[in-house]
């Protein structure tokens, strides 16, 4: 096992996946690595699982703000949120909205 910044990586049995890169990614992927990495290929190995961890993050933030709208708990709309935003900065700024309710 092994520690990157934040991520620790488990040594498992690799699968490989090709990926076609444009050049543009793939100079930018080396300049990281550079950088960042003792090469391009282990920089690349780490993305999968980053963007999985990511997407699974995603997800449970979505389900859990899903029921807590559907929970019938006090909110605040968008229409409110927006126009007291386009007040910043003017003569007029609208105080912070409420939640309805």
């Amino acid at each position: 096992m092994r520690t990157r910044g934040k991520m620790t990586v488990m040594k498992k049995s690799p699968t490989t996946l090709s990926v076609p890169l444009t050049s543009d990614v793939k100079k930018h992927l080396e300049a990281i690595a550079k950088r960042d990495h003792p090469s391009p290929e282990e920089l690349t190995a780490d993305v999968p699982a980053s963007f999985v961890s990511d997407e699974e993050a995603e997800t449970r933030i979505i389900a859990e703000r899903a029921r807590l709208a559907e929970s019938g708990a006090a909110r605040i709309s968008h229409a409110s949120v927006a126009e007291w935003l386009r007040s910043w900065g003017t003569d007029k700024e609208l105080p912070r909205p409420k939640p309805a309710a």
